[in-house]
């Protein structure tokens, strides 16, 4: 059977799911026009795109029953469907976001009244990550709403020098945005924020 054929490669696996050279033709076949639409979907983020057309084939095969499928058509069909819930899945992953206290927004501290800042879940996180350990447990102590008075008791810091860590964190952190093509920022607030806490 040719390994072009995508007819012939469902019915292939339909007949025996262990069949590795069908699965490696199924991916060699279908990965060039999935990755395309993947890119499509997510308005160019190719790097975005690659990852999650990976999840669509990783998907297909913890689930994919070939046996429901007569023809071509309707397997191609179900891969679209597939990489349509993939796709919306990242975004709605993206779309969850943290709204960052004034306390660590502002310059002016607590007794400030500017707005906290909302960035997307999944960048806080990698911000997070990125952090030794004793940042990270500043940027905790900020988002549960701790003062900067309260995070030098706890640190053994001076005053002064826990400010200037926050200063150096909050230019960090205004450096984080939300992928402006697929994500839309909240502005009202949010209320009953959970504590966060970075391990």
């Amino acid at each position: 059977m040719p390994e072009n054929d995508l007819g012939s490669l469902v019915r292939r696996l339909s007949e025996e799911r262990a069949d590795e050279d069908a699965w490696r033709a199924l991916y060699k076949l279908m990965w060039p026009s999935l990755l395309a639409a993947n890119q499509r979907r997510l308005r160019g983020a190719w790097m975005a795109a690659e990852d999650l057309t990976q999840e669509v084939f990783v998907r297909i095969a913890k689930y994919c029953n070939f046996n429901h499928f007569q023809d071509e058509a309707g397997f191609r069909g179900y891969v679209r469907a597939v990489s349509r819930n993939v796709c919306a899945d990242y975004v709605r992953t993206l779309m969850r976001t943290t709204e960052l206290p004034a306390n660590l927004a502002s310059d002016r501290g607590t007794g400030g009244s500017t707005a906290g800042l909302i960035v997307a879940e999944a960048d806080l996180r990698t911000f997070a990550d990125s952090l030794d350990q004793h940042d990270r447990r500043l940027l905790s102590a900020l988002i549960n709403g701790n003062t900067i008075s309260e995070i030098a008791v706890i640190e053994g810091l001076s005053y002064g020098n826990t400010a200037v860590r926050i200063h150096r964190l909050r230019n960090r952190l205004r450096r984080l945005r939300e992928p402006a093509s697929l994500v839309k920022t909240r502005t009202s607030p949010v209320k009953n924020q959970p504590r966060v806490q970075f391990k």
